[in-house]
């Protein structure tokens, strides 16, 4: 009896997981498409004055993955550091 519940509990758990999983790609391809790529932009083509992404910053789907996974690290990058400073500075000015 208890090989069929722990069979039973497998099973459940497999599948949740399975859920959880398809749930974090699911956030994660959000946050690249959808904010990592609209804050990198702007960074990367102040960064080359103007020359790159050539694609505008609503033609997500017309770059290619290098471009896609350059201006979205950048802007993923650029967040990290915004959040950090900011953290940085609630420290400074709480205490």
């Amino acid at each position: 009896m208890d090989e069929v519940i722990e069979g039973v509990l497998k099973g459940i758990l497999h599948l949740l997981s399975f859920i959880v999983r398809g749930l974090v790609w699911l956030i994660i391809e959000f946050f690249n498409e959808s904010i990592a790529w609209y804050v990198g932009w702007p960074i990367v083509r102040m960064i080359s004055l103007g020359k790159y992404p050539r694609e505008s910053v609503g033609d997500l789907e017309k770059a290619s993955s290098f471009v896609k996974g350059v201006v979205s690290i950048v802007g993923f990058v650029a967040l990290i550091l915004l959040g950090t400073v900011l953290a940085k500075l609630i420290i400074y000015l709480g205490t």
